[in-house]
């Protein structure tokens, strides 16, 4: 499955960022707090688009946007002091990148996206 081979990538990429060794269970709790970061995202931004819409409007901006999620749960898996200001800001200026390609499709706009 497609989904699942990045949600993967994602993942061996932010071990890799992060300087994360791969011993014990860190790569299953690293793709657990992706997934995480994927539903909080899909949740907020359009809980009836597919994550494959999502990145079709603007991949890069989802894949950062779920590694910088992702590293806030790794570090402090309850946001104790709430999302962290950049993910706010992608959150909001890839909401705008939705709701714009929303309303192209509306208005009879491309039915395949790939605005990167």
């Amino acid at each position: 499955m497609a989904d699942t081979e990045q949600q993967v990538d994602v993942a061996s990429q932010l071990m890799s960022e992060l300087n994360i060794d791969d011993i014990g269970n860190e790569k299953a709790t690293l793709q657990t707090l992706v997934n995480d970061a994927k539903a909080l995202i899909i949740d907020s931004i359009s809980p009836t688009l597919t994550e494959a819409q999502l990145i079709a409007i603007d991949s890069n901006m989802y894949t950062r946007l779920v590694k910088t999620l992702a590293t806030a749960f790794y570090y402090d898996r309850e946001l104790s002091s709430g999302v962290p200001m950049g993910a706010v800001i992608m959150l909001s200026h890839f909401g705008t990148k939705v709701e714009m390609w929303k309303a192209k499709q509306l208005a009879g706009g491309v039915s395949n996206v790939g605005t990167n």
